[in-house]
């Protein structure tokens, strides 16, 4: 009983991280929404719920339960490969920084991205279900419902935890798909060399993923920028990006702050300060660099600047790459 609830909480974990995953990822692409959010809910959702009804339509369960193995398989490299285009999507939409899409391409692209992954998670239940039977155990369908649902509880603790830590969501998501599939062959194959074979091919997974597509796809996706530094916190996804000579920050997909571009700072400071007969105290609600600081500082009134920021990632990258400068004589307090 060890073996097999193993691998069917690791296909609740999986299921329930990589939904969560799908929903982060579109949200940070189009600069989402609750509206983004619930058409990513709503594919997944759709197609689970007709996967799942076309498993329990095979009159044969015999062949969901023999081929077991293989819908995990194939649940990995469909789930892997959507979460790694929904990366890059805005891309190969040929959406511009910035741009702002419509809810009918975001509902048309993403549907089409997890309507097979979502599918194949359909048929696991069912396919579950039938192992389990097949193996003879009572009450079969309580038992793969109890352990999907304690896998995909542990999920969803395991993936706020390390998302609040800074793991990036498709390291995160590559680690688990491995997890999966690991699981699956010990507890599935019997004979020493096929064990061995996707114990390897679990390894070669996470460490391609990590060292070549992940950098890869991060240069496809910001081209012609050059990828500085990639984190991901719990609220956003930062990039570092040089173009030229000019550091950029952004946010998803929007620009924060550009170092070296002093009209920049200029715009944000002065349309606002220049409002104000006498400023004396200046409050941020963002983030802020150096050079803002420095274009408040010209004005002789102003003697304190409160930054609001919640975000304690992005106040690090800010300051480290934000350019020197000498004491500009204010009183900076951030909150």
């Amino acid at each position: 009983m060890l073996k097999i609830n193993s691998l069917i909480v690791a296909v609740g974990f999986t299921a329930m991280t990589g939904q969560l995953v799908i929903i982060r990822l579109i949200a940070q692409i189009f600069n989402g929404n609750e509206l983004t959010m619930c058409i990513a809910i709503g594919h997944w959702l759709f197609w689970t719920g007709v996967g799942s009804y076309a498993g329990s339509r095979i009159a044969n369960r015999k062949l969901l339960s023999d081929n077991l193995l293989t819908i995990i398989l194939i649940y990995v490299v469909l789930l892997l490969t959507s979460v790694n285009l929904i990366w890059i999507l805005r891309h190969l939409m040929g959406i511009s920084i910035s741009e702002m899409v419509g809810l009918d391409r975001i509902f048309l692209r993403t549907g089409l991205l997890m309507m097979l992954p979502s599918f194949t998670n359909g048929l696991f239940f069912p396919a579950l279900v039938a192992w389990v039977a097949k193996l003879n155990v009572h009450f079969p369908v309580n038992n793969v419902y109890i352990s999907e649902t304690v896998g995909s509880a542990v999920g969803s603790i395991v993936f706020i935890g390390l998302i609040v830590s800074g793991v990036s969501s498709t390291v995160f998501m590559t680690g688990t798909l491995s997890l999966l599939l690991l699981i699956a062959g010990l507890v599935l194959l019997n004979k020493r060399r096929s064990r061995i074979f996707i114990i390897l091919l679990s390894l070669c997974l996470f460490v391609l993923s990590g060292q070549v597509v992940i950098p890869k796809l991060l240069a496809i996706r910001w081209f012609p920028y050059r990828v500085v530094e990639y984190r991901e916190t719990p609220h956003q996804v930062i990039s570092v990006l040089s173009y030229e000579d000019n550091i950029s920050v952004f946010s998803n997909n929007e620009p924060l702050l550009t170092s070296g571009v002093p009209e920049i700072a200029e715009e944000a400071v002065h349309f606002a300060m220049l409002n104000h007969p006498a400023p004396h105290r200046v409050l941020i609600i963002g983030p802020a660099n150096r050079a803002i600081l420095q274009q408040l500082a010209k004005y002789p009134g102003t003697d304190s600047v409160t930054i609001v920021q919640n975000d304690k990632i992005l106040d690090g990258i800010i300051g480290k790459y934000s350019l020197e400068m000498p004491d500009i004589g204010l009183n900076v307090r951030r909150i």
